[in-house]
């Protein structure tokens, strides 16, 4: 029977797991600079290249302090890396634990990865000067719902669909669904070696039973001093009380996630209502037979949106 990944639980059975999609359980394994193993191991998998390619090229940028506000997303990235090649690669690594996608979280996303990438970018320079930025993003949820793509990578364009930049991307993977295809034994073949590995890596981080996280560890394309190292990092992060009793506590956890959604639920009816009544005010406008120009002035939106509102409106009310 498949788990519902979502539901916390406050004390640790024996043989259970604090999950890796918890962003403190995640910083531990893959962001601790005394065993950056793991870390390039996950990197490699997602920029496709050699494990031998970078080992030894990784590092950390050091971690602010984090907020704890409820509803809040954490001020701090989960994850900052730098990677010593010839072209300069900055990657930001996130874990979102949210049950459904809000827009918000693009444009965060995008938010937080000019901002990095532009973080050491002279005033006046040229932005083809700037460091290629990947945002990876490990999720509990389809970006697209449309698509449904495992690992769904977005870059810059314009309105006719040209890319204009390659230097900055946002890869989104569905880690639930990772974890699906690897419990139905259902991804043999569908994907390339490394996105395999990564696939089975992400399914790794929403497993709550160490005998399930070990079995998944086990098929991955890797060193087996690299496995175990990640097994002991679990095995010590599961004997911290200090810790899992902190983090992986279900009231705390579910209030902050449940607070942060309700907040965007409320920003995205709002934005509804306020698009509805603008929408009704520019169709009455129109019923009176008004110039689009001076209704496009009125209710200060682009006169493209207006003439794209009465088409809809026209569309539907179209008499066969």
């Amino acid at each position: 029977m498949k788990q519902n990944i979502l539901t916390k639980k406050r004390n640790l059975q024996d043989g259970e797991i604090i999950p890796l999609y918890f962003d403190e359980a995640f910083k531990i394994m893959f962001a601790n600079p005394e065993h950056l193993e793991i870390l390039t191991l996950l990197l490699s998998r997602i920029l496709k290249v050699e494990y031998k390619d970078i080992v030894g090229r990784v590092s950390l940028a050091p971690l602010s302090i984090p907020n704890h506000t409820l509803g809040e997303k954490k001020t701090e990235r989960d994850v900052v890396v730098s990677i010593n090649t010839t072209n300069s690669k900055k990657i930001i690594l996130e874990v979102n634990v949210k049950k459904k996608f809000y827009q918000s979280i693009m444009d965060r996303n995008i938010f937080y990865m000019q901002e990095v990438a532009t973080s050491g970018l002279e005033e006046g320079a040229d932005f083809e000067n700037l460091d290629i930025t990947f945002l990876v993003n490990f999720n509990t949820f389809y970006v697209d719902k449309i698509n449904k793509k495992v690992f769904d990578e977005y870059v810059f364009r314009n309105e006719e669909g040209y890319i204009l930049s390659e230097k900055q991307k946002v890869l989104n993977i569905n880690i639930v669904e990772c974890y699906n295809l690897w419990y139905d034994n259902n991804y043999q073949g569908m994907f390339e070696p490394y996105e395999e590995d990564l696939m089975l890596l992400s399914a790794a981080m929403c497993v709550t039973k160490q005998k399930d996280f070990e079995s998944i560890i086990e098929h991955v394309r890797t060193k087996p001093e690299i496995k175990n190292l990640m097994e002991g990092v679990l095995t010590e992060m599961t004997e911290d009380e200090k810790m899992w009793g902190r983090f992986y506590n279900k009231e705390e956890e579910e209030a902050r996630i449940w607070a942060g959604i309700r907040k965007e639920e409320r920003a995205e009816a709002l934005e509804e209502g306020i698009n509805k009544k603008t929408k009704d005010v520019v169709i009455n406008m129109y019923k009176q037979k008004l110039d689009i120009d001076l209704i496009s002035s009125c209710v200060n939106i682009k006169k493209e949106e207006v003439e794209k509102i009465i088409q809809d409106y026209l569309s539907l009310n179209k008499k066969d």
